[in-house]
């Protein structure tokens, strides 16, 4: 796609536009053709939507690739690679499938889990839940559940009840890829139901 190309191009690390390249032609096509023939979504997305915001969230993780560039170094040629598909595969999934429905004709989001899980073995998710409830932790260059990170509620007494609120997994979610996006003035819209945490 045109607009993949260009955001590679744009990228200022050499390496990094390679692998990237690599990895898109290796995961976006497919995903985007699964999700647009197999799927539904909550509100009409088009391919070039799924695109923009996969690359959103890789611009969000990796910055203009400098920092990333000594960390992939830091671990090796074996372990630096591993991490950027690490993220990438997160930036993809959330592009591609963030905005499936999952409702009482059936979990859009849950199909593709388990499509994903079938048809990209290379870093497999662990097998407790959807691949939606992981995030990479760059550290330890692996997949990390939502929950470690959800941080314990703690009451405010003097708070009123319409202003209380308790971090979910959802939430933790859903602010996760706000504050990889729009700080790079790239504009959000959560869709949902009431009560699954676009406030």
């Amino acid at each position: 796609a045109p607009y993949i190309a260009s955001w590679v191009q744009n990228r200022e690390i050499e390496s990094e536009k390679a692998q990237l390249t690599k990895l898109f032609e290796e995961y976006m096509d497919r995903c985007i053709t699964y999700t647009g023939r197999n799927l539904t979504k909550i509100c009409p997305l088009p391919k070039i939507n799924q695109a923009m915001s996969t690359c959103y969230i890789l611009h969000g993780l990796l910055g203009n690739g400098e920092a990333f560039a000594q960390h992939q170094k830091q671990l090796g040629s074996e372990d630096g690679p591993k991490l950027l598909e690490h993220i990438f595969i997160y930036a993809c999934i959330w592009g591609c499938a963030g905005s499936l429905a999952a409702d009482k004709t059936g979990d859009h989001k849950e199909l593709f889990s388990r499509w994903f899980r079938t048809e990209f073995t290379k870093l497999p998710f662990p097998e407790d839940g959807t691949i939606f409830e992981y995030k990479v932790n760059e550290e330890q260059n692996c997949w990390q559940h939502w929950s470690e990170k959800i941080l314990p509620y703690v009451p405010v007494h003097a708070a009123v009840f319409g202003n209380i609120y308790v971090t979910t997994m959802e939430t933790q979610r859903l602010t996760a890829i706000l504050d990889l996006v729009v700080p790079n003035r790239r504009a959000v819209c959560f869709v949902g139901g009431a009560g699954t945490g676009k406030t």
